[in-house]
């Protein structure tokens, strides 16, 4: 029989024998040596550690398919002075090493928790801090990289700090490489520390790059760190493998006017830095959300030799950028920049990138702040001008990514600026067709087709050629909208005129209220009257011009219609009309009513003129 044991913290019994465990499969269940299963095991409580040695246990055996000693594993749970004492006593080997983590010493370092008084007594046993792993790191790099490392505890390695200061891991990185990177905010105590004691900061990673150069990587670091390297550094100018100096690093992510000035101060330039892609520190500036106008004034003066209206490989200026940048936290802040660097550093705002994008459209791609755009609009020399991909214009963006609710004023404030509603894309996709295509109100309708917009220019698309994709917006459109929305419905009935027309083969004044339907510009809508659930269903004239002219056609069948789709239905009869009314809006139909070959014709016409809300997606006209 096994003896067993109540652990406190687990509220679980368990086999003595099982301290010696592998973890099984599922990760939940744990099958200690003896055979025994249990489903939480906590080995670390002292009082299980003082039963198992009192029952025999072995603290020197490895721990299942772990390779880990006993001894180990308890090294890395906050071992106290007495712990570690009851495993001395036991006849603990804290001279071990595991072939990839190292000894107890390289277990406890690499926890921020590492208590003096234990350190020191582990030391004083004769436990070697000198024992890498399997990245060559010893106990000394592996403390020194932790958050709240502390200098008491740094004292304790006497050897380490005389003759392995400088000692280097397998990526040539010294100590001061794990203290920079392994915190946000590195320890200035400790760096201080260190570097008083003869710390060499010009040591070189694989990369060519020294502490100064991952210092400067990270977001917003402290200027007193930075300037510690700095002051103790001999080789701050000396660039990487990729060419760029600590100074670069810096300038692509932070902007800190007094950390910049220290750099200047050290023999450093601001014009000197350009990447691969001829970006300037200028550049770089615009990319950061905390752009002010007093960095800018910082940046443009004389002497530091920069352009606001300098272009990189691709032709992009640094307002070029700052439009392009798919987040803005602060339009307004982003607003107050554009009217100074027109106002009083005379910038270009007509400027044009190898996508032959205006500073409009650039913006337009990802955001709607109106303030913004009509300021763009007001400074544009052509607010029609169409970008090479896919010959798109600024009114084209503007549909996709914009909040309905300022919709109307975006779409007011780009007809104010002269915006033609009916410049096609390579598509053939006018402003209006995308209009069309995403949930668009009435009140927007009526504000193209007062603004021009033609209603009966076709698309690629039904004009039977191939069509582009809607693929950047794809994800917001996972299904087409409904040509009519029943919560337009009181709308419908407040602002336009009404007439119902019953598709019905006893009325005689079918054609006579078709031929009104499309005829008469006072009456805007009608109603249609579904037969299974008795209801009437608004339908809107004007959508159903403008999504296409199927309907239009096939009414007025007094000519014979030149598309083929159009001429099937042409021929039909009042009912199938009907059916095929009811199927296009509301994609209920009862399948006894027409053969199979007919309703695959209506579900065809209903995907190739997009009027079907329950058609595909790739049927969709897109603009890019």
């Amino acid at each position: 029989m096994n003896a067993v044991v109540y652990c406190t913290k687990a509220k679980k019994l368990f086999c003595v024998k099982c301290l010696n465990i592998f973890h099984s499969q599922n990760n939940k269940e744990y099958v200690g040596a003896c055979g025994s299963r249990f489903l939480c095991l906590c080995p670390r409580d002292l009082n299980i550690y003082k039963i198992c040695f009192k029952c025999g246990g072995n603290c020197n055996k490895e721990i299942g398919n772990r390779r880990v000693t006993l001894t180990q594993d308890h090294f890395l749970f906050n071992p106290t002075i007495e712990s570690v004492k009851l495993f001395e006593k036991h006849g603990a080997n804290f001279s071990s090493t595991h072939p990839r983590h190292g000894n107890v010493l390289n277990y406890y370092c690499s926890s921020a928790n590492v208590d003096p008084e234990v350190l020191e007594y582990l030391l004083s046993l004769g436990v070697s801090p000198s024992v890498s792993n399997s990245r060559n790191q010893n106990p000394f790099q592996l403390y020194s990289a932790q958050p709240n490392a502390k200098i008491s505890v740094l004292k304790l390695f006497s050897k380490q700090l005389e003759s392995e200061l400088n000692k280097t891991n397998n990526q040539n990185e010294s100590i001061i490489f794990g203290a920079v990177r392994g915190n946000d905010k590195p320890n200035y105590s400790v760096m201080k520390f260190l570097i008083d004691r003869g710390l060499d900061l010009e040591v070189r990673n694989m990369k060519q790059q020294t502490a100064l150069h991952l210092l400067c990587q990270k977001t917003d670091p402290e200027y007193e760190a930075i300037k510690l390297l700095v002051d103790h550094s001999k080789t701050i100018l000396m660039a990487d493998s990729e060419g760029k100096t600590a100074f670069h690093y810096y300038l692509i992510k932070n902007s800190d006017l007094r950390i910049i000035e220290l750099f200047l101060a050290n023999g450093e330039t601001l014009h000197g830095h350009k990447n691969a892609q001829k970006q300037t520190a200028l550049h770089y500036l615009f990319l950061q959300q905390d752009v002010t106008i007093k960095k800018i004034q910082f940046y443009l003066n004389p002497k530091h030799n920069l352009d606001i209206d300098q272009k990189d490989i691709d032709d992009f200026t640094p307002i070029h950028l700052r439009c392009s940048l798919e987040k803005i936290v602060n339009p307004k802040q982003t607003l107050e920049v554009l009217k100074y660097l027109k106002k009083s550093c005379g910038a270009n705002f007509h400027q044009i990138n190898s996508y032959n994008e205006t500073y409009l459209m650039s913006y337009c791609r990802y955001h709607n702040d109106p303030e913004i755009i009509e300021f763009l609009l007001k400074h544009s020399k052509d607010v029609n001008h169409d970008d090479n991909d896919y010959a798109n214009t600024a009114l084209h963006y503007i549909l996709c990514p914009s909040n309905p609710k300022i919709l109307y004023k975006l779409c007011s404030l780009f007809f104010k600026y002269g915006a033609d509603p009916n410049q096609p894309n390579d598509g053939k996709n006018t402003p209006f067709h995308v209009l069309m295509i995403i949930k668009a109100t009435f009140k927007l309708i009526k504000l193209f087709l007062d603004n021009g917009a033609d209603s009966h220019l076709k698309n690629v698309c039904e004009s039977g050629k191939p069509s582009h994709l809607l693929s950047q917006f794809k994800s917001k459109l996972k299904k087409p909208p409904n040509i009519v929305s029943r919560e337009n419905h009181k709308n419908l009935i407040d602002i336009f005129n009404k007439f119902e027309i019953s598709l019905d083969d006893k009325k005689n004044n079918f054609q006579e209220s078709i031929k009104k339907l499309f005829l008469d510009e006072k009456s805007k809508d009608f109603s249609i009257i579904v037969n299974q659930t008795n209801e009437k269903i608004q339908v809107h004239k004007l959508v159903l011009q403008c999504r296409s002219k199927l309907f239009q056609n096939m009414f007025e069948s007094i000519e014979e219609p030149n598309i083929d789709h159009v001429q099937d239905y042409s021929k039909r009869s009042k009912e199938s009309l009907q059916l095929l009314i009811e199927y296009l809006y509301t994609g209920k139909i009862e399948s006894n009513k027409l053969n199979r070959k007919i309703k695959s014709q209506l579900e065809d016409a209903a995907d190739y003129y997009q009027l079907n809300e329950n058609c595909s997606f790739d049927y969709y006209i897109g603009i890019y």
